[in-house]
């Protein structure tokens, strides 16, 4: 992955590690949210080598951010047929 400064024009490489299934950026812009495949979620702050991992567990999530980039929500089912759960995340906090 790669970020492209508009104002400088500069590039840079932002390694995340491994093949993710979905990446979204924070509000600001410093963070990313990573899914791996239907088994982790990982958040990364762009200036640092390695993302921290929010959630671990199998199952079916879709996730985002909250406008101010604090919070992380995200729904979790473990299977189709059963009700999903929901979860708020402090990333200001350590949750796991």
């Amino acid at each position: 992955m790669y970020i492209y400064n508009l104002g400088t024009g500069n590039t840079r490489r932002i390694p995340t590690g491994q093949n993710y299934a979905a990446i979204s950026f924070s509000p600001d812009g410093q963070h990313l949210l990573l899914q791996w495949m239907e088994e982790t979620l990982w958040v990364k702050d762009i200036a640092e080598d390695r993302p921290r991992l929010i959630t671990k567990k199998p199952g079916y999530f879709r996730a985002c951010w909250s406008p101010d980039g604090r919070y992380l929500v995200y729904g979790h089912q473990f299977r189709r047929d059963l009700p999903p759960s929901f979860w708020l995340v402090d990333l200001a906090r350590d949750n796991n």
